[in-house]
């Protein structure tokens, strides 16, 4: 399943305005129970300049789930909770970025030497790795050479 990419995305600080999304804690109802809109993982597919494929295999997602997905028009309480985590973390890479939105895409997409070089989004899979990419870009802000 290939997304469609988008022209360049703008750039943006807010990540979850750009999903069309309200950000965790801006909601006074149960944002436990949220179900995240197909179409904003399609916009971060894009975003992110990768298939949904892709990023659905580093959210620990099937292919098959993604169908599913696809034609319900919702992920699962489950499945959003993983994207708001992914969410997150790519609000914590924009803003290291400065806001650019490119820079920050493509520092998630590749190999990096903290994670043998495996890429950002590939430690976001079902073992909850998030922690260890907000804990790489911290030391980054910080100036701490990995």
């Amino acid at each position: 399943m290939k997304s469609k990419v988008a022209n360049r995305p703008p750039l943006r600080t807010d990540i979850w305005a750009a999903l069309h999304l309200s950000s965790p804690g801006t909601e006074p109802h149960d944002y436990t129970r949220r179900q995240i809109p197909f179409a904003s993982f399609q916009s971060l597919a894009d975003l992110l300049i990768t298939d949904l494929d892709m990023l659905g295999m580093c959210l620990g997602i099937s292919a098959k789930t993604l169908g599913k997905r696809a034609k319900s028009g919702l992920f699962s309480v489950r499945e959003s909770k993983r994207l708001d985590v992914l969410i997150s973390v790519v609000q914590s890479s924009i803003e290291l970025f400065e806001g650019d939105v490119l820079a920050a895409a493509a520092f998630l997409r590749s190999p990096s030497r903290a994670f043998n070089l495996k890429a950002p989004l590939e430690m976001l899979d079902a073992r909850g790795d998030a922690r260890a990419v907000i804990d790489l870009i911290g030391r980054l802000e910080h100036g701490i050479v990995v």
